[in-house]
């Protein structure tokens, strides 16, 4: 498949054009694919991820693959932010932000852009192999265009944000498996926005090639064993807050009882990169949802001593109208795991399981599944900003056993989550905050590198001996007292994370030596000087890992008129040596 991306647009829809008679102000919709990596998926200019760009122009791509070329599709993100302005209580997502029109984007240079850093580009350079970017903005209320708040009975009404939107993808076998999708919000309107939350929803259901349907689970981790570079002694343990979804049992064959090519075991989920200073309220939320009040179900903590209880149009799953969104975005409510859904957790605070648990538990619904990560508050004053990040990771070979639903049981799941194996899915979200914020690595010139753990790797015991005599009766008695002192010889200093300066730097290349060459008759003296190359450590694992040398040349600086003249390998490898008994 080419690494160009895909380019869909759809100015609007024909009947919108001829109702409005305005042409030139309709938001001009664009799309665009992230291709280079694992995950395939589009990318749209008003705040969607996922969704078909074009049915009639589709060119054969699914709107959200993973891995690419499986035909299996997972659940999408898409972004929510919600806050108090005047006396409303707004929260705006997608289905209400748009960009500009097409005439209006192109002056003002916010239409969508691809970039990568293998063009030759010395301004606005790229940071990855396939940066989309765009603009858009939540101040549109017109109800061809926007959501109805069926609860307040009004139209949209906007929190007059301007939003900057950037992805970044990659094609290298560690950085294949996420898409890191970086924001800024900026406060266009007259009035200062209070108590600001910035969720991230997964949404829509896990299909593989075999079957469709309503069968998902899906869960919070947060926290698992640290994914390090390099060997260590030390058990380490990392927050990771990665909110993932799957399908319940990754569709083995029913003839075989195996995974085959028409199976779904992966994973995908999300998780935070980056968010506002003050944000120290994390939520973690799930529901699902059909209408009906029997089908609409989400865990909720029963309400304190004295305080209401707040129900969601008279249900407890869904969170219809801007109210209720906002309520539980800002709740601080971390949920259960779904697979935990048929376990009473009433002495916890939690209501009762609904009289479906044991089918909720294990996916087997008949209506949509809905996840929501949330993190606030901060205030924005006119014309302030402020920046977020999250990765949008997958993870492969989540199912292990094609057989894991034997050991199925509503109100004993651990045998079955033993058998579920979430280290990829921990592995690419490590990488993916590795990515986007380099630990170890001081990109502001503070002199802070960001947080570390310090591993020993050996000590020694010293035992310090002292006797006591006690002259005061007879025959006098000894005492003997040993002192021991453990103390490290060795210690591994690993860093965790950066300095909280996004970097979006993958792992690249050692800084090029400064080269001279000097030409004479019939010959070439090419001299260069190594030492940055040869001693600069790799920006993750921190070791100096130089290779080597190869020298080119060629009548022209294009790749392809190069040719290797020769090449100088640091010998650095392991011998092992056969021994005869």
């Amino acid at each position: 498949m080419s690494s160009d991306p895909l380019i869909f647009h759809r100015q609007s829809v024909p009947k919108i054009q001829s109702k409005l008679q305005v042409s030139a102000n309709i938001p001009f919709t664009d799309f665009r694919i992230h291709n280079v990596g694992n995950i395939l998926i589009s990318v749209s200019n008003y705040g969607i991820y996922g969704l078909d760009a074009n049915f009639e122009y589709r060119q054969g791509i699914e709107h959200q693959e993973y891995p690419k070329g499986s035909g299996n599709r997972f659940s999408i993100p898409s972004v929510a932010i919600g806050g108090l302005l005047g006396r409303d209580t707004l929260v705006s997502w997608s289905g209400e932000l748009f960009p500009h029109s097409e005439e209006l984007q192109f002056a003002l240079g916010e239409n969508m852009q691809v970039r990568s850093i293998h063009d030759d580009v010395e301004t606005n350079p790229a940071h990855s192999e396939q940066d989309i970017s765009c603009v858009y903005y939540d101040n549109i209320t017109h109800p061809l265009f926007t959501l109805f708040d069926e609860v307040e009975n009004r139209p949209h009404k906007p929190l007059n944000l301007r939003i900057e939107q950037t992805s970044y993808a990659w094609s290298y076998p560690y950085a294949d498996d996420f898409i890191l999708v970086e924001y800024n919000f900026s406060n266009i309107g007259l009035s200062e926005i209070r108590d600001l939350y910035i969720g991230v929803f997964l949404l829509g259901e896990v299909n593989g090639g075999r079957r469709s349907g309503f069968d998902d689970i899906s869960g919070f981790l947060r926290s698992a064993p640290a994914f390090t570079t390099r060997p260590t002694s030390c058990q380490l343990y990392d927050i990771i807050d990665v909110v993932w979804a799957a399908d319940n049992d990754g569709d083995p064959n029913p003839s075989t009882e195996e995974f085959d090519g028409f199976s779904i075991p992966g994973v995908m989920g999300i998780r935070f990169l980056q968010v506002p200073t003050k944000a120290t309220t994390l939520s973690f939320n799930w529901w699902h949802c059909n209408g009906e009040p029997e089908c609409n179900f989400g865990p909720r903590l029963a309400a304190p001593p004295g305080e209401p209880f707040r129900l969601f149009d008279g249900n407890l799953g869904y969170p219809a109208g801007d109210r209720n969104l906002y309520y539980v975005m800002s709740s601080g409510e971390i949920d259960y795991n779904q697979l935990f859904t048929a376990i009473d957790h009433s002495q916890f605070g939690w209501l009762p399981p609904p009289p479906n648990a044991a089918a909720l538990a294990f996916g087997n619904v008949s209506w949509l599944s809905e996840r929501l990560l949330s993190i606030g508050p901060f205030d924005l004053a006119p014309g302030e900003s402020v920046p977020f990040a999250f990765a949008y990771v997958g993870g492969e070979g989540f199912h292990t056993d094609p057989k894991n639903l034997d050991n199925w049981n509503p109100y004993q799941p651990q045998k079955f989550i033993d058998n579920l194996d979430f280290s990829d899915l921990i592995r690419n979200a490590t990488w993916a905050s590795w990515v986007y914020d380099n630990p170890g690595f001081d990109t502001d010139d503070d002199g802070y590198r960001g947080e570390f753990y310090v591993c020993e790797t050996s000590e020694t015991t010293t035992i310090d001996t002292s006797i006591v005599v006690d002259t005061l009766v007879f025959p006098p008695e000894t005492t003997v007292i040993l002192d021991t002192t453990v103390k490290p010889l060795g210690a591994d200093t690993i860093f965790y994370s950066g300095d909280g300066v996004p970097d979006i730097r993958a792992a690249s290349p050692p800084p090029a030596p400064e080269v001279r060459v000097n030409s004479s008759h019939g010959q070439l003296i090419i001299e260069w000087n190594g030492l940055k190359s040869e001693t600069t450590p790799d920006i993750f694992s921190q070791e100096i890992d130089f290779e080597g040398y190869r020298a080119y040349l060629g009548l022209a600086k294009r790749k392809s008129d190069l040719q290797i003249l020769s090449s100088y390998d640091i010998e650095d490898y392991t011998q092992y040596y056969f021994k005869l008994r």
